[in-house]
C-alpha cells in the first residue's frame, strides 16, 4: 500500500495535519505568548516569503509577509504577519478565512493539482493559489466544515529540508534567541 510522505507515515488518503498558521499583528509578541503559555520554540523567522506567481480569487495578487516557523509537539505552527496585499480586496479574501488568530492548517501532499481539484469537488473552493522560488501551494476554504482554511503544500526537498532545520533547531534549543532569522 502507498504512504504518504507525511508525519508517521501515515497511509495515503489519511490526512495528518503538517502545520497549523496563525495570523497575527505582532509577529515578537506572538512567539513570546506561544513561548510563554505552551513552551514553543524557537521560532525560525523568514523575513520575506518568496512566491512568484500568486492568485488570490482567481485574480492576480501581491503579498508581502512574514512567517515565522516553531515545532509544536509533532507538528509545526506557523506565525504569519501580512505586510502588504495588492489589490487590497485580496487581503479581505484571505483574511475571510479567519480573522486574528486561526487561519489555516496544512497538509503536505504529492500531488497539489490532484488534491486541490479534489478539495474543490467536495466544496472547498480555491481561495489562493502560489507557484514559484520552491512553493507549490494552494488555500481552500474550508470554513464551513472545520471552520478555517485548508492549505495543500507540494513536497519537495526544500520544504521537508526547511522544516527538518526547524525541527533541529527546536531539538537542541538552550532557550535564549526566540526568534531567529533564517532564509529557505
Amino acid at each position: 500500500m502507498r504512504r504518504e510522505n507525511q508525519p508517521g507515515g501515515v497511509r495515503a488518503g489519511t490526512r495528518v495535519p503538517h502545520h497549523l498558521t496563525y495570523l497575527v499583528e505582532d509577529l515578537p509578541a506572538a512567539a513570546l505568548k506561544w513561548h510563554t503559555i505552551l513552551g514553543v520554540g524557537p521560532f525560525l523567522l523568514h523575513p520575506h516569503v518568496p512566491s512568484e506567481e500568486i492568485t488570490v480569487g482567481g485574480r492576480s495578487a501581491q503579498v508581502r509577509h512574514v512567517s515565522a516557523f516553531a515545532q509544536h509537539g509533532p507538528s509545526f505552527v506557523e506565525l504569519q504577519l501580512i505586510e502588504a496585499f495588492d489589490p487590497p480586496s485580496a487581503f479581505e479574501q484571505y483574511r475571510s478565512l479567519g480573522g486574528q488568530g486561526p487561519h489555516h492548517v496544512c497538509y503536505v501532499v504529492n500531488d497539489v493539482e490532484a488534491e486541490s481539484l479534489r478539495l474543490e469537488g467536495a466544496g472547498a473552493r480555491c481561495i489562493v493559489r502560489a507557484k514559484g522560488a520552491g512553493v507549490d501551494m494552494a488555500i481552500h476554504d474550508g470554513r464551513s466544515t472545520f471552520g478555517l482554511g485548508i492549505q495543500v503544500q507540494q513536497d519537495n526537498v526544500r520544504f521537508t529540508s526547511f522544516f527538518g532545520r526547524v525541527r533541529a533547531v527546536a531539538y537542541d534549543w538552550d532557550g535564549e534567541q526566540l526568534l531567529r532569522e533564517f532564509s529557505l
